[in-house]
């Protein structure tokens, strides 16, 4: 978080909320095509975008990075990450209760 927020304080909103693109696949990925139709503020999310997916990856091990790697989103990426770490809501209350 503190990292992120050091770099841009934007791309801590990208993670948390995700982003959206117009055309974007099911997988997240925008054709080459479609990112030429960007409007200059559509440019600078879509680069934030891949600044912060590059910093989550960067910052995780080699096999951490392989089960993420077909993850094309910034936000799915640190969902993985907070569910194999932190557990799901029945882990985490788990944890609490004990």
């Amino acid at each position: 978080y503190s990292h992120i927020i050091g770099v841009d304080d934007e791309l801590w909103d990208i993670v948390e909320e995700g982003v959206q693109f117009q055309n974007m696949d099911g997988d997240s990925i925008v054709s080459t095509a479609n990112r030429k139709l960007f409007t200059e503020d559509q440019k600078k999310q879509y680069k934030k975008h891949h600044k912060v997916m590059s910093i989550l990856t960067k910052s995780i091990s080699h096999s951490e990075f392989l089960k993420n790697s077909n993850k094309s989103s910034a936000k799915f990426i640190w969902d993985s990450l907070c569910s194999t770490y932190e557990g799901n809501e029945q882990v985490q209350e788990a944890k609490a209760n004990l």
